[in-house]
C-alpha cells in the first residue's frame, strides 16, 4: 500500500487477515484437488480484497490469477482466460506493458488458448512472454527455456515438427547452461527433441537423443523411476519401426516391470504396454503369444478402464484377426528374434 493512502480501521484489518486466511485454505484445498471447495474460498477472499483495496489493485490481480488456476483445473477454459485477462489489464494499468506480471498472464493466456484449439493465438501470447522475459533476463534464462517449450508444444500439436525442434533445442540449450548435461529437465528435452525427430521420420537423430535422456535419467533416479519407463517405451517404439522386433521387446519389458512396480498390474500405464507387447507379437507372426497377450489385455481392460473401453473392441478385433492366422505359419519367438 502506497504512503499517500490511508491506513486501514481495525474492521478492514480484521476482514484483510480473514481474507488471507481464506486464500491459505483455497491453497490446501487446490493441493488436495478439492477444486471447488478452493474455488469458493478465493472467490470470498477475492470479493473482500475488492471491497477493501478495490478492484484495480495488485492484491485483487494476482487473487484473479489464482482463480484462474482452480478454473484451468476444472477445464473451463474460457472462464479461465476472462479471469486472466482482468488481471492482465490490471497489471497493465499499475505496472506497464513489460513487466514480468504481463509475462506471466501472457503465458497462462497462451496455455489456456492452446487447450482451446487455438494455436495461432496461443503463439503470439507466449512470443508475447519470452519477448518480455528476454527484455528482463536475456536470452540464458530458464524462464526464457520455458516460453521456448511452449512454443515448440504448440508447434507439435500443428505438426510443424521443424519449428517444433528448433524450439525445444533452443529450450535445451539453455537449460544445459543453467542446470549442467545431468539434469532432469534436460532429459525431459532431449525425449522432446527426440519425438519431434521421429516425428520428421529421423530415426537413428531420434534414438540418440532417447538414449541421451535415458543416460540422464539413470544418472538422476534408481532404476524402477518411472521416468526410465518413459525412455524405454520411446526407444521401443523406435526400435519396431526400425524392425528391430528382439530390442523393441526388451525395452518394453523393461518398461513393463517399472510400471508394475510403481502402479501395480491392474494399471492403465501396464494395460497400454501390455497392448504394445501384443502388437509387436502379431507384427511379427508370434501368433500363440500374441492371442495370450491380447487376452491378458482385455483382462486389463475390463479391471482398469471397464467394459465399455475402446481398447476391448480393439482387442477382440486383434483376437479373431491372430487366431485366424494360426497354422498357417507360426514361428516361435525365438526364430524372429
Amino acid at each position: 500500500m502506497s504512503t499517500d493512502e490511508p491506513p486501514p480501521s481495525n474492521s478492514e484489518t480484521s476482514q484483510v487477515a480473514l481474507a488471507t486466511t481464506l486464500e491459505k485454505e483455497a491453497a490446501s484445498l487446490f493441493e488436495k484437488e478439492d477444486y471447488p471447495n478452493s474455488l469458493q474460498n478465493y472467490l470470498k477472499a477475492l470479493n473482500i480484497k475488492e471491497q477493501i483495496f478495490g478492484p484495480d489493485h495488485l492484491e485483487t490481480a494476482r487473487l484473479h490469477e489464482k482463480v484462474a488456476k482452480v478454473y484451468k483445473k476444472e477445464c473451463r477454459y474460457k472462464k479461465a482466460i476472462k479471469t486472466v485477462l482482468k488481471a492482465f489489464e490490471i497489471y497493465k494499468a499499475k505496472l506497464g506493458e513489460d513487466s514480468l506480471d504481463i509475462a506471466r498472464c501472457y503465458t497462462d493466456l497462451g496455455i489456456l488458448t492452446y487447450y482451446r484449439g487455438k494455436h495461432t493465438e496461443s503463439i503470439d501470447f507466449h512470443l508475447n512472454a519470452l519477448r518480455i522475459r528476454i527484455q528482463h533476463f536475456g536470452e540464458k534464462h530458464l524462464l526464457v527455456a520455458e516460453s521456448y517449450f511452449n512454443i515448440a508444444t504448440v508447434y507439435e500439436d500443428l505438426w510443424k515438427y521443424q519449428e517444433t525442434l528448433e524450439y525445444f533445442q533452443k529450450c535445451l540449450d539453455i537449460e544445459i547452461q543453467c542446470l549442467g548435461e545431468s539434469h532432469p529437465d534436460v532429459a525431459i528435452s532431449y525425449n522432446n527433441i527426440g519425438s519431434a525427430l521421429e516425428n520428421q521420420g529421423k530415426m537413428n537423430e531420434a534414438l540418440k537423443a532417447y538414449k541421451q535422456s535415458l543416460n540422464i535419467y539413470k544418472k538422476c533416479y534408481d532404476k524402477d523411476n518411472v521416468n526410465l519407463a518413459v525412455s524405454y517405451s520411446s526407444l521401443a517404439d523406435i526400435y519396431y519401426k526400425q524392425k528391430k522386433y528382439k530390442k523393441a521387446l526388451e525395452n518394453l519389458k523393461k518398461c513393463m516391470k517399472i510400471y508394475i512396480k510403481a502402479h501395480g498390474f491392474q494399471s492403465f500405464e501396464v494395460l497400454q504396454t501390455y497392448n504394445e507387447i501384443a502388437v509387436l507379437f502379431q507384427e511379427t507372426k508370434c501368433h500363440y503369444e500374441a492371442v495370450k497377450s491380447f487376452k491378458m489385455v482385455g483382462l486389463l481392460d475390463l479391471k482398469v478402464m471397464g467394459r465399455q473401453h475402446w481398447i476391448r473392441a480393439s482387442v477382440d478385433n486383434h483376437i479373431s484377426r491372430t487366431e485366424q492366422d494360426i497354422g498357417r505359419n507360426n514361428p516361435n519367438i525365438e526364430s524372429v528374434f
